[in-house]
């Protein structure tokens, strides 16, 4: 050998040659048969091969993962000494090409239902190995955020309105308006709204509640109420008047 394995028995034909651990890491070695001529000449004769030394596979199917909602997930698989690959799902979802290192899967209804699915990396042995290997990941699977800002509502000029809003799956919450009131805390769902002037002049102003989205999810998701605004002073005085003339 011209590495640093050893033979059973050097002297035999059919002997048995284990590698060394400079043949495994240079990935091959080369061997040499020389055969001796019968006396009395001392001639040889020698041939050589190269033997190469494969691998069992290694499969890495890569760090887990968390897609927002139908988002479609790029997987990041790696393998070593492989003659081929394979992926699948223990959901119902879909892969664009399983026999991919770096196929998309897109994940299927009872997936996103379940919030997450587990898929598995197959690695197949190159002959003469045959001893396969996989690796498992996850898909995490976050629902997009919901807002409602609550029903339209009306309330007197000079008076707060309390609102009800709600949001599910959100990283916070910000209150705007179309007119130029105030909240007295606009990051709060039951903040208080306090009309401004042209509110008032408007009889009436939207109020937009706006669901901010946890990572990886992108998308801001906004739910508005009308809220009615009356003079209830001037409705008031008027009615007085009225009473007054009546009784008069």
């Amino acid at each position: 050998t011209f590495g640093d394995g050893i033979f059973d028995d050097p002297s035999i034909l059919n002997a048995i040659y284990t590698p060394g651990s400079s043949d495994i890491s240079i990935g091959s070695v080369e061997l040499s048969l020389t055969a001796y001529a019968l006396p009395p000449s001392n001639d040889s004769v020698s041939d050589n091969m190269i033997l190469t030394v494969i691998f069992n596979p290694v499969a890495n199917a890569g760090e887990d993962i968390t897609v927002c909602g139908t988002e479609t997930a790029q997987l990041d698989g790696q393998a070593e000494d492989q003659s081929s690959v394979y992926w699948t799902s223990r959901g119902d979802g879909t892969f664009d090409d399983p026999y991919l290192l770096n196929p998309i899967y897109t994940p299927g209804t009872a997936d996103i239902e379940d919030g997450e699915v587990k898929l598995s990396f197959f690695a197949y042995a190159t002959d003469p190995c045959s001893q396969n290997d996989n690796d498992n990941m996850y898909i995490y699977i976050l629902d997009g955020p919901v807002a409602d800002a609550g029903s339209d509502g009306e309330t007197c000029s000079d008076s707060p309105y309390q609102l009800e809003g709600t949001a599910n799956n959100n990283d916070g919450v910000i209150w705007s308006t179309s007119g130029d009131g105030i909240f007295n805390d606009s990051s709060s769902l039951d903040a208080l709204y306090t009309p401004g002037t042209n509110d008032v002049n408007n009889a009436e102003v939207i109020l937009h509640l706006n669901a901010y989205p946890n990572p990886p999810c992108s998308e801001i998701v906004t739910s508005d109420m009308t809220l009615l605004v009356m003079i209830c002073e001037s409705i008031n005085e008027n009615l007085t008047n009225e009473l007054s003339a009546l009784i008069t």
